[in-house]
């Protein structure tokens, strides 16, 4: 028998009454695939087909159908027909894969159809807006090349009871009431017998409408914002962070002047180990660095006092 294709991610199943799946599909199912597994292909193909004839199945369930088509074709050396109904698994699940063990029946028409599927995938992306108690939903779909989707299902509670809306493809546009927020709601992209091809949101995990928020303009003039006029050397901004330039500046100095300090002092006990010119080097950077932490000292006391009047 040939090895049975395996969806290699997983899709969150609602069914048509926000409850378990159509029990109907599920017993065609279940039965297609055991006249399959008695190599009775045709009975199992028609079966399938059946299946989906009924127009209860889920998106996942949809998919199921359509890969057990493709492989019941295959055995049956519907090439064309596999390769299809591999395309559309394929534009619903882009991530769907053969088993490595899969016959080449299976993988002849399953490269066929990635050159058909041409890498499209199905999305619908629904947008609300609400306005008092009505919220207008667009949805905007996309990926459609086998032409599957007739329109879409959206979903909601009245009375915490499941409505349906039947959105139209042609405009993708609804409106519906909404008196509990966060008017939640979930969507489902069907086919011509009403199979659910692709679901965004869930009964567990819905979409929700958030009202826009009001903003309240206040009456009168707008407030004054209070504007410095002053020049930049006028302000204590500026005088501050010299001041704390200056003092960083000093502190080097000094710091530098202890360690040469110290150099000239050892000069001063091991005169024979240094020349005259080393010493006299020495003596100039001690006295520069003292110098230099003096002037930076001084600066920044200026500069801090000057950030204090100014201030005032």
């Amino acid at each position: 028998m040939l090895g049975r294709p395996m969806l290699t991610v997983g899709v969150v199943a609602v069914a048509l009454v926000l409850g378990e799946p159509g029990a109907d599909v599920t017993a065609r199912i279940q039965q297609a695939e055991a006249a399959s597994a008695r190599l009775d292909f045709s009975a199992a193909l028609k079966e399938a087909r059946a299946a989906l004839a009924l127009g209860h199945a889920d998106a996942r369930q949809t998919q199921r159908l359509f890969a057990l088509i493709a492989e019941l074709s295959a055995s049956m050396g519907y090439a064309d027909a596999s390769a299809e109904a591999f395309a559309k698994v394929l534009v619903l699940v882009p991530a769907f894969d053969l088993p490595p063990n899969a016959s080449p029946k299976l993988r002849a028409p399953f490269a066929k159809a990635k050159a058909l599927a041409k890498n499209e995938r199905l999305t619908a992306v629904p947008r609300s807006s609400l306005a008092g108690t009505v919220v207008h939903t667009v949805v905007a779909l996309s990926g459609d090349p086998f032409n599957m989707v007739k329109g879409s299902r959206l979903w909601h509670r009245v009375g915490g009871k499941p409505v349906a809306l039947e959105v139209p493809k042609a405009d993708g546009t609804v409106d519906w009431a909404c008196t509990e927020a966060p008017c939640e709601h979930f969507l489902q992209v069907v086919d011509d017998f009403g199979n659910a091809l692709l679901e965004v949101g869930s009964p567990s995990a819905p979409l929700k409408v958030v009202a826009p928020q009001v903003v309240t303009v206040p009456d009168g003039p707008p407030p004054e914002v209070a504007t410095d006029e002053r020049g930049v050397l006028q302000r204590p901004l500026p005088w501050a962070i010299a001041a704390g330039v200056l003092a960083a500046g000093a502190a080097g100095a000094i710091a530098w002047s202890r360690v040469t300090d110290a150099r000239v002092r050892d000069m001063e006990a091991r005169p024979p180990v240094y020349t005259y010119a080393e010493y006299q080097g020495a003596l100039g950077q001690r006295s520069a660095g003292v110098g230099l932490g003096i002037g930076c000292a001084v600066a920044a006391a200026a500069s801090a006092a000057t950030a204090v009047v100014v201030a005032f």
